[in-house]
């Protein structure tokens, strides 16, 4: 009877189990929207794991992961966390491409634990010390071969490494890949379009015989848009002086008899050679 008992209760777990991942596989690949699919892997994590925190963090190409969505972390400061490779438990689920664990972390650190976890002056020993952690489990999140970052789950007291946990992680890690994949393809398409509707509209400004100082404020309201920054100045080539003078501007103000040689200067080399430079 009682080897009936746990047969029928690991069955039950097993159907629980896979009730959680099928339901996360459907919202993450009913919608292309990476918030609402991050929120529902951190959700499934936890449910699958039972742990106390979880977080799902993306690397970004400064070589950074950099927290998504989380559950169970400071509100104030998980924004503002990052873990370099090999750092943390995440970091090193992402450098190694494969699950780390750690069964008590007061007695076996996090790798690069006295290194900034992303708030100056603030370690990630720190970090986990205050958050009350002492076992975590990592997975990576690969897509096609490209590692796009990890998630990791916290216990706030240590245990043995479970390889039904592993497993099941890594499955929802596999899930979730996927989905950021086809959501970043999405927001790419998205911002292509944005930027080929601004690049319309500045040349349909530019057809209409407007005046030059219309159309050159135009420019660089769509240059702004197309590149996300608010900032942007406009110089044309004098070339009495050899200058570059400002002829309009978004953002920050700038004094209008504003001048740059065209020898000294990043905008000068453009103007001269014709092409681009990235600072």
């Amino acid at each position: 009877v009682a080897e009936n008992a746990r047969l029928y209760g690991e069955a039950q777990a097993q159907a629980g189990e896979l009730a959680v991942l099928h339901e996360v596989g459907t919202t993450v690949t009913s919608t292309l929207d990476l918030p609402t699919v991050l929120d529902a892997v951190v959700d499934a994590a936890v449910r699958l794991s039972g742990a106390q925190q979880c977080s799902v963090l993306e690397l970004e190409a400064d070589n950074r992961l950099y927290v998504r969505a989380q559950r169970g972390f400071d509100e104030r400061r998980w924004p503002t966390v990052s873990l370099a490779l090999g750092q943390g438990a995440a970091g090193v689920a992402a450098q190694t491409r494969a699950p780390f664990f750690a069964a008590d972390i007061e007695r076996e650190p996090l790798p690069l634990d006295d290194a900034e976890a992303g708030l100056p002056g603030v370690t990630l020993r720190e970090t986990v010390q205050r958050d009350g952690r002492r076992a975590a489990l990592a997975v990576p999140l690969i897509s096609k071969g490209t590692v796009l970052g990890a998630i990791s789950v916290f216990w706030r007291q240590p245990r043995a490494r479970d390889e039904r946990e592993v497993r099941l992680l890594t499955r929802l890690a596999q899930q979730a890949a996927v989905a950021m994949a086809h959501a970043r393809l999405h927001g790419a398409s998205l911002r292509r379009a944005e930027e080929l509707a601004a690049l319309l509209r500045a040349v349909r400004t530019i057809l209409g015989g407007l005046d030059t100082k219309t159309i050159l404020e135009s420019i660089v309201a769509e240059a702004a848009a197309i590149a996300g920054t608010p900032h942007v100045n406009l110089l044309l080539v004098e070339r009495d002086t050899a200058t570059l003078r400002l002829a309009a501007v978004a953002g920050s103000p700038v004094p209008p008899d504003f001048a740059l040689p065209l020898s000294e200067s990043y905008s000068g080399q453009v103007a001269t050679t014709g092409l681009p430079v990235f600072v």
